[in-house]
């Protein structure tokens, strides 16, 4: 147990620990995670315990839902609703089948340098880039975060038609508890794909042989599609996307007016900073928080209002962010290989009643770290942002393990009674205030 009270001590602990399962936490991670503006994290980070200030001057405090999430998380990191970063050399390895065939190699002689060569292309970035991001050693370079985020779409893609066909051939050639297992214990990113064999190795070979095909020629067929999002990006820059997709200079600096704009097909339309409908209305239109929309472009806060800004806002937007935008709006669904599912309150209810039939409705507010009507909001309203991280822990851990409920109920009783108030008392009042 821990027998204090979350701070923002507590929030750093944190991010080093995750650091170990993660490599990389930076604070719009964080953000993500903690559901607040990424410009708040560096208050929340010097916040005081119990959820108090001390004086008028002292500036945020850790919230009960944050602190909840925080104690389970030092405990558990492994439950953890962020997507690791995939390495440049992780996306390279498993797009070289699909690579289109370099026009035009120039210095580059040998097939393997043009592959080389046309990897950060396909990422919004120059082809001298491809070496600074897949050499070996101790000069590698990583690449932006709007550079990852488009790793993550890929392999995110990727995983996601593996794990599809999988289930599809699991459920007519494999016994019900070996996948119920395979469905406990199988990734739910892109990390999948570093072991599909493992999680085939239940399949007769022939069909274990189909699933590889079949796997195979629908990863093509979708870069095929993520292909044409690169052409309709080169155009709208005024680029040739042959010579684009090879050399990757993808930077167009003119401005760009509505006489301009309305010259270009809707699907090849620049994305500017301001004036276009993929950034301006994509937060409202797939439903996301502050924190989600910066962290889904993997775009800082500064650099949105840059964009924006009276010198840029007629300018087209970085290459991968808007590739990323274009991409969501023609694929929406896809969203959700950045923001994972959530469970509504109802559900929430009815699975822990199942198990907990003493829980009340008037439970699921504090259970989250709200009060008795939060309750109410998260039945008849939907899922608050409060409680979003916590809602997608659950939605996933209660398909890995049985026993989740009480691990989420014994870190809530743990805050509370750190916080001087008896556990009993909470759950008749919901009162986090001692």
């Amino acid at each position: 147990m821990i027998d204090h009270p979350m701070s923002g001590k507590d929030l750093k602990d944190l991010q080093g620990t995750l650091v170990l399962k993660f490599h990389k936490i930076n604070d719009l991670d964080l953000a993500m995670l903690m559901n607040v503006p990424p410009l708040r994290i560096a208050e929340l980070k010097n916040a005081p315990p119990g959820g108090r200030k001390k004086s008028s001057e002292e500036g945020r405090v850790i919230k009960p839902h944050q602190a909840i999430l925080i104690r389970l998380l030092l405990k558990h990191p492994e439950y953890t609703p962020l997507i690791p970063r995939p390495s440049s050399i992780e996306t390279w390895q498993a797009i070289k089948p699909f690579m289109p065939k370099p026009v035009g190699l120039g210095n580059a002689r040998k097939d393997q340098d043009g592959k080389i060569l046309g990897f950060s292309p396909l990422f919004g970035r120059s082809a001298t880039s491809s070496y600074k991001v897949l050499t070996q050693g101790f000069v590698k370079q990583e690449p932006g975060t709007n550079v990852v985020r488009l790793y993550m779409l890929v392999l995110g893609k990727f995983g996601q038609i593996f794990r599809t066909e999988l289930f599809e051939r699991l459920e007519k050639h494999v016994a019900k508890d070996l996948i119920a297992e395979v469905r406990r214990d199988i990734p739910k990113d892109w990390q999948v794909i570093r072991d599909e064999e493992h999680w085939a190795k239940h399949l007769p070979k022939n069909v274990k042989r189909e699933l590889f095909q079949e796997v195979f020629s629908q990863r093509s067929g979708w870069m095929d599609l993520y292909l044409s999002v690169l052409y309709d990006e080169a155009v709208s820059r005024d680029l040739d996307p042959k010579t684009v997709l090879f050399k990757g200079n993808w930077k167009n600096q003119d401005d760009v007016d509505q006489k301009k704009i309305r010259s270009y097909e809707s699907r090849q339309r620049p994305i500017l900073g301001t004036g276009s409908i993929e950034l301006e209305g994509f937060k409202d239109q797939f439903g996301l928080t502050g924190s989600e929309f910066y962290w889904v472009l993997g775009m800082q806060v500064k650099s949105y209002f840059r964009a924006k800004s009276k010198e840029r806002k007629h300018k087209r937007l970085d290459a991968p962010t808007s590739i990323l935008l274009r991409y969501l709006w023609r694929q929406p669904k896809d969203i959700s290989l950045f923001i994972p599912k959530i469970m509504s309150g109802q559900e929430m209810l009815d699975y822990i009643q199942e198990i907990d039939p003493t829980f009340k409705k008037t439970h699921l507010g504090p259970l989250m770290g709200g009060a008795h009507v939060v309750s109410y909001h998260l039945i008849d309203k939907g899922m608050r942002p409060l409680a979003r991280r916590l809602s997608a822990i659950f939605a996933e851990q209660k398909e890995r393990r049985d026993d989740f409920y009480r691990i989420l109920r014994n870190c809530v009783e743990e805050e509370v009674t750190t916080r001087g108030i008896d556990v009993e008392t909470f759950w008749q009042e919901g009162n986090w205030n001692s």
